[in-house]
């Protein structure tokens, strides 16, 4: 990086909001007419979505300038330093009514139905680097990544038709329909050092271009993760809760061949993950 410090941003945000109404008919014919059903709704609802990207690069010092054996390193340290949030925020109700008529034993039934749905993900994450060259070609990176990810969810089926005292307290409880509505509750943390150690090679894709291509001919290095997740769950008899935490050491080991013109190109990764 010859500059020293580079800085950007980016901001995104989108909001929508829905209202609106249906219409259904179905019709069951022999020789006459023998059954139909007639559907109504109506809905309403909003969506909610913003994204904040920070990414910023910079020099935090200048290695002293050595020439011993004729080798002089004049190479930098740099850092580097990026963020994402994002937030996201659905929301909707429906109510519908069902009129369904049997002509043939002249029966007419109403039924009501009503929906609440609701669905909020935030997540962020923070990524860290610090480059260093130790010796000529050989370079030192050490990052960090720090992630959180979040989701609420619910689903709610009612029947009003199901009620039978509207004074009741609990009327709201009467008439939900378990089995077939759900709370959620989900969250993930996860934070990982990484260290690498490197070797930086270069090729030029013909004689005459001006400009070598650095790229990495050797890297042996560890990640180190933790994470932790959590889910709480419920639909109707059914209750989950869920908590498991993992940490754990990833070795890995990579080398690169280029020929000198760039048109071989030969890898190998080893990791026991």
């Amino acid at each position: 990086m010859k500059k020293p410090c580079y800085i950007n941003v980016e901001a995104d945000f989108n909001y929508f909001k829905h209202d609106g109404s249906f219409r259904s008919a179905f019709e069951q014919w022999d020789d006459s007419l023998t059954a139909s059903m007639r559907t109504v709704g109506m809905s309403e609802g909003r969506n909610v979505d913003g994204k904040l990207t920070f990414s910023t690069a910079f020099n935090v010092g200048k290695k002293a300038e050595n020439c011993e054996g004729g080798n002089c390193n004049n190479e930098q340290q740099r850092m580097s330093l990026q963020m994402d949030l994002y937030y996201k925020d659905e929301c909707s109700e429906q109510a519908s009514r069902y009129d369904t008529r049997q002509l043939a034993l002249s029966s007419r039934e109403l039924q009501h139905n009503a929906n609440d749905y609701r669905n909020r993900e935030m997540y962020g994450v923070v990524w860290a680097n610090y480059f260093t060259h130790i010796y000529n070609q050989t370079g030192l990176q050490i990052g960090w990544t720090s992630y959180y990810l979040s989701r609420d969810g619910r689903d709610y089926l009612y029947h009003p038709d199901t009620l039978m005292l509207a004074s009741q307290i609990d009327a709201l409880t009467a008439i939900t329909d378990p089995d077939n509505s759900y709370d959620s509750r989900f969250s993930r943390v996860h934070n990982e050092l990484g260290i690498t150690l490197f070797k930086d090679a270069s090729y030029k894709i013909s004689p005459n271009f001006p400009m070598n291509i650095s790229y990495r001919t050797f890297e042996l290095g560890v990640h180190l993760p933790a994470a932790s997740l959590k889910l709480d769950y419920q639909r109707g008899s059914l209750d989950t809760l869920v908590h498991r935490t993992r940490v754990f050491a990833n070795p890995f080991l990579s080398y690169r061949y280029m020929s000198k013109d760039g048109k071989r190109d030969f890898r190998v990764y080893a990791s026991p993950s």
